[in-house]
């Protein structure tokens, strides 16, 4: 399973609370895969981190895989945006090693 479609699922999560879109972002600014459509194939300024727009490095087992971007205007957003970020790396790291134990076997 890819990180784009393990995002993709992810994606369901988000989507029960429309107050948030995320967005899976390469190291160059693409929105590789949104909550929000319309939002693919843009660019962002992963410097210009702003109160309404969170970005956190996806990296396990030293692979780098991009950026989440978490966007809301909400006052618990930084929260909300940090337990997203968590749980979207525990997917891979699920995926990953399910993927090695399948390759095993």
């Amino acid at each position: 399973m890819n990180l784009e479609q393990i995002f993709k699922e992810f994606i369901f999560v988000v989507q029960e609370n429309p107050k948030y879109t995320i967005g899976l972002i390469d190291n160059y600014g693409k929105v590789i895969s949104s909550s929000d459509k319309r939002k693919n194939g843009t660019l962002i300024d992963l410097s210009q981190q702003g109160k309404d727009d969170h970005f956190y490095k996806i990296a396990v087992e030293e692979k780098d895989y991009g950026y989440l971007w978490v966007n809301g205007q909400d006052d618990s957003l930084s929260i909300v945006a940090n337990l997203l970020s968590e749980s979207l790396k525990t997917r891979i790291i699920y995926c990953y090693e399910l993927t090695i134990v399948l390759w095993h076997s």
